[in-house]
């Protein structure tokens, strides 16, 4: 990688960049896992990262993980070979339905740059629906999507006057760590009634053994790799 980096730098073209500069957008980008052209803090990463997309895929791939680069909805993001550990029950219920909704703005070509915006009381209806539970707790149902958020997935805003919790936008970026299937999980939770609750926790305990959303807090950063 360092032979690789040092041929991009040696260019006349390049004179004006530096070694640093492709050190800090890597681990920028291994901290946050997804990082987008319109983000705060994420423009001068984004736009590297998107000029040397060679470079940053070939060292992505050298620790096994698979750089995503999406320039029509402006995001770069990875999947890493290596996860935390499984997600909460109720995020995991939450992304898939997130994802699902998602999906259901877009074929009504209601999204906007590939974001949506389910109302909370959609997301909380769904989950009723779908799980046969009860409605989870505002504070647990606050944390859970905090921690969707801290994913790259969704991003949240002012709490909704109606539910009292924070409005959501659906990224485009659910649909790299949640694939059909995935969705098909959800699909199955609509099947299930009380008597099949243990089933749920089956399904969701399966799941959340892959962990769609891998968090990069455990991976080194990328500093001492270049």
């Amino acid at each position: 990688m360092l032979r690789d980096l040092r041929a991009i730098l040696d260019k006349t073209e390049y004179e004006s960049l530096e070694e640093e500069q492709f050190q800090e957008a890597a681990a920028f980008l291994r901290r946050k896992q997804f990082i987008f052209s319109d983000g705060h803090g994420h423009r001068k990463h984004y736009e590297l990262i998107r000029r040397f997309k060679g470079y940053f895929a070939h060292l992505f791939d050298a620790f096994g993980d698979e750089l995503k680069i999406d320039e029509s909805f402006g995001f770069i993001g990875f999947i890493p070979s290596t996860s935390n550990p499984p997600m909460k029950m109720l995020d995991t219920i939450f992304l898939l339905i997130l994802a699902k909704l998602h999906d259901l703005e877009a074929r009504r070509a209601n999204t906007q740059n590939g974001r949506a915006s389910p109302s909370p009381g959609i997301l909380i209806d769904s989950f009723i629906e779908l799980t046969g539970r009860e409605k989870p707790k505002k504070v647990e149902t606050k944390a859970a999507l905090k921690r969707l958020e801290e994913s790259g997935v969704i991003r949240l805003g002012e709490n909704d006057k109606v539910s009292e919790l924070p409005l959501i936008e659906v990224l485009p970026t659910i649909h790299v760590v949640v694939t059909d299937d995935y969705l098909d999980i959800l699909k199955n939770f609509a099947k299930c009634d009380e008597e099949k609750a243990s089933s749920d926790e089956r399904m969701v305990n399966e799941y959340e053994q892959e962990d769609p959303i891998a968090s990069v807090n455990e991976i080194a950063t990328s500093g001492d790799r270049l």
